[in-house]
């Protein structure tokens, strides 16, 4: 007596007979791992990169491609199955109709026209109800794009690559530096009688200059200085190294204000329409969801339009460019691939995505779903799956770009309104100095006649003229008497006429460049401030 096992493929071909012998493998699907070039009737649609038809002829599809596409092709090859490729009408998905019919992808599959689906559907609850779907081959995330709105410019990135604790030791040190460079420099020049005004505004705008990355002509021998001037220069290296790159990793993140953020505030926008692609399930996420928000959008968004749906991703997303205040969900991965080929700039709403899952679909209580189901996740823990969906899609995670990201003139308008302000701002002063300026040597000329007391302490009133002399002759005016020799007298006649109390003030005079000394035949003086 002879123990064999035997079953047959298809009513249409032969009785296949194994003796219990030759059963090596306990697995039912490995021993019947062979169909025999039994045809399945496959429904397929174009859809991008998940499938395309890549050879035809006489009207006839004979090869698919694209990731569903080369997925069939390796389970056909592993099987030893052929296909008949019945193109769906609509080239869609396929949506339930009010009459309870479907068309599209399940259109085929539900009237007979296709036992099989070679490309991928969503598993929705309407359509668990009419066929069977495999193992989910892949993830899909969907999510709402709309036309890239324009950058809003932020003044905080200016700010916020430092703490304000650092912002606030940053100016404590400024200070500091300010304030020993001060003391400093009082104690090496205490003997040429300079205003400590003068040494402290100066001081703390040398070591303000040094921190803004800016040279000063200041020829210091002190020792004392040189090492503060020093100190500021290093502590500004360091702090300008970190602040330029933190700087640089603000600038480039661009900062979108979107109109909208979830589907919640969408609904809020009553003047907005959403868009999806028509006869696809995306539709059935908002019809038939358990979610009364979900049930809102689709009778407030998108059934005002169900009729005027795109038919293609490419269609929808091209309608952002010339449509105002319209939103469209679309997949991310093919979205993302068709973002550079459109006529406008696109983003997705990170807070509307949706989640879902694609596999084979077949028909309800097919024999062969057991033997497909075994094999195709044979295929995903081989690597196979992952392998064949990176070459269609990029490797590259969702929403990281590793392409160089430029600053446009937006990203740097704060950095160029303060330098414009600045220049303006230097322009008004330098007009204002040169008038200040021509105001006082205007004043500073012609008859000139004031009581003025003497080192003597006599008052005696006094007429004289001032005129200008030139350059490199000593005092800025000089009294012009009837003495020829004190009228034609440079710096060092003047000097020989005054008296020590006099040589002196004139000494600080001309170091310090503040004041102006008038003179008169007998020796009498006055000092006018000069602006």
């Amino acid at each position: 007596m002879v123990v064999a096992e035997v079953y047959r493929i298809s009513p249409k071909l032969p009785l296949q007979t194994r003796r219990l012998g030759d059963l090596h493998y306990q697995n039912l699907y490995e021993r019947r791992n062979n169909l025999h070039g039994l045809a399945f009737r496959s429904a397929v649609i174009e859809s991008t990169n998940l499938l395309y038809i890549t050879e035809m002829q006489h009207n006839t599809i004979l090869k698919i491609g694209g990731f569903f596409g080369e997925v069939w092709n390796a389970l056909q090859m592993r099987l030893n199955f052929s296909s008949q490729f019945v193109k769906a009408p609509q080239n869609s998905w396929g949506v339930e109709l009010p009459n309870h019919t479907w068309d599209g992808v399940m259109g085929s599959m539900v009237r007979g026209e296709a036992n099989f689906s070679s490309i991928g559907l969503a598993a929705t609850r309407a359509r668990r109800r009419a066929i069977d779907f495999l193992t989910p081959l892949v993830e899909l995330r969907t999510a709402v794009y709309i036309r890239k709105p324009g950058i809003s410019t932020n003044w905080n990135n200016f700010l916020d690559p430092f703490s304000s604790l650092l912002w606030g030791t940053i100016l404590l040190t400024i200070l500091i530096l300010s304030a020993c460079l001060s003391a400093a420099w009082r104690l090496v020049t205490r003997t040429s009688n300079l205003p400590l005004w003068y040494i402290v505004s100066e001081s703390v705008f040398r070591i303000f200059g040094n921190f803004c990355n800016q040279g000063h002509d200041m020829n210091m021998n002190s020792s004392a200085c040189r090492m503060i001037i020093m100190t500021s220069y290093v502590t500004t290296t360091v702090l300008l190294a970190a602040y330029s790159a933190a700087l640089v990793s603000f600038m480039t993140v661009q900062d979108f204000k979107l109109p909208f953020s979830s589907f919640q505030e969408l609904l809020q926008l009553r003047h907005y329409r959403l868009g999806t692609l028509a006869g696809s399930a995306q539709i059935s996420y908002f019809e038939q969801s358990q979610d009364a928000l979900m049930r809102e959008m689709y009778r407030r968004k998108i059934q005002p339009e169900v009729d005027r749906l795109p038919r293609g991703v490419y269609e929808g997303l091209t309608t952002l460019c010339t449509r105002h205040r319209y939103a469209y969900f679309a997949s991310v991965p093919d979205a993302e691939m068709m973002k550079a080929s459109l006529p406008c700039a696109v983003v997705h709403v990170p807070g509307t995505a949706i989640r879902s899952y694609l596999s084979f679909a077949i028909s309800k209580r097919s024999p062969y779903k057991g033997v497909l189901e075994h094999y195709s996740m044979r295929l995903a823990s081989n690597g196979v799956i992952k392998r064949l969906y990176r070459q269609q899609y990029s490797a590259r995670p969702f929403g990281n770009d590793a392409s160089s990201q430029q600053i446009d003139i937006q990203a740097a308008s704060p950095l160029l309104a303060v330098l414009g302000a600045g220049m303006l701002l230097s322009v008004l002063l330098l007009a204002g100095e040169l008038t200040v300026s021509r105001l006082s040597v205007t004043a500073h000329t012609g008859r000139y006649s004031e009581t003025v007391p003497s080192p003597k302490g006599r008052h005696i009133q006094k007429g004289y003229e001032r005129r200008p002399l030139k350059k490199g002759k000593g005092l800025k005016f000089c009294n012009q008497r009837q003495d020829e020799a004190m009228e034609t007298s440079a710096f060092r006649t003047c000097h020989r006429c005054l008296q020590p109390q006099q040589r002196k003030l004139l000494q600080h005079t001309e170091m310090t460049s503040r004041t102006t000394l008038l003179y008169d035949r007998g020796g009498e003086y006055t000092e006018q401030m000069k602006l």
